[in-house]
C-alpha cells in the first residue's frame, strides 16, 4: 500500500460562482489536503480518497493518482463538503 498527499483550493459554501473571473475576486477559497491510498490489483493501480470516498484507477502510479484528483476535484464540485 502507498500513500500520496494533494491539495485542493475550493470556494467556500455560499459563494457564487456564476459569471467571468472579475466577479470570482472576492470568493473565499479553502485549502484542503486530501490523501490516495494505493494499492494493485493485477495490472492496474487503484487510487482512493479516504476523506471523500472516492475512487479511481491507472496503469501507472502517476496516472491513478491523476484521476483520482481529477474524480474528487469534480466530485467536490457537485457536493461541496
Amino acid at each position: 500500500m502507498l500513500k500520496s498527499r494533494w491539495q485542493v483550493e475550493e470556494v467556500q459554501q455560499g459563494c457564487d460562482l456564476h459569471g467571468d473571473y472579475e466577479h470570482w475576486r472576492g470568493v473565499d477559497m479553502a485549502l484542503r489536503t486530501f490523501t490516495a491510498v494505493l494499492h494493485k490489483e493485477e495490472d492496474l493501480y487503484v487510487a482512493e480518497c479516504p476523506e471523500v470516498g472516492t475512487v479511481s484507477q491507472g496503469y501507472t502510479i502517476e496516472e491513478a493518482i491523476a484521476n483520482l484528483k481529477e474524480a474528487t476535484e469534480l466530485y467536490l464540485e457537485e457536493f461541496p463538503q
